[in-house]
């Protein structure tokens, strides 16, 4: 009592030790058990809201990643076969106009021919 302290019945405070009855001792026990669980307890609650959350950050970023890959793919995919039309119709373009050429460069060439038989 000098101390001036809310003692429970069975416990003394001596000058370095606590002296404590075994019912009192588990009491304390109990509840520093229980407070140690709530501590395991909260403790494990963040690490599973952590690691879920790494998880999610993950998966949302892999996400992302495929639909740029399927946005930038598919538009990519359309415009490289437009451009391989578009090669396809110009080469089929210039070879018509080549055999036209081809076609012109035959009759000057046998016009001349038989130009010159006239002449002989």
């Amino acid at each position: 009592k000098t101390l001036d302290m809310n003692m429970p019945h069975g416990a003394q405070v001596g000058l370095t030790k606590m002296f404590l009855k075994q019912e009192i001792a588990n009491v304390l026990e109990d509840r520093r058990n229980h407070a140690l669980e709530h501590i395991i307890v909260k403790l494990q609650q963040w690490w599973k809201m952590v690691s879920a959350r790494g998880h999610f950050v993950e998966m949302r970023v892999n996400t992302l990643l495929i639909q740029q890959w399927d946005r930038m793919i598919f538009p990519r995919k359309r415009f490289v076969q437009s451009r391989k039309s578009a090669f396809l119709i110009q080469r089929w373009w210039r070879m018509l106009g080549g055999k036209k050429k081809l076609a012109e460069l035959r009759e000057k060439k046998r016009r001349e021919e038989e130009e010159k038989r006239k002449k002989e």
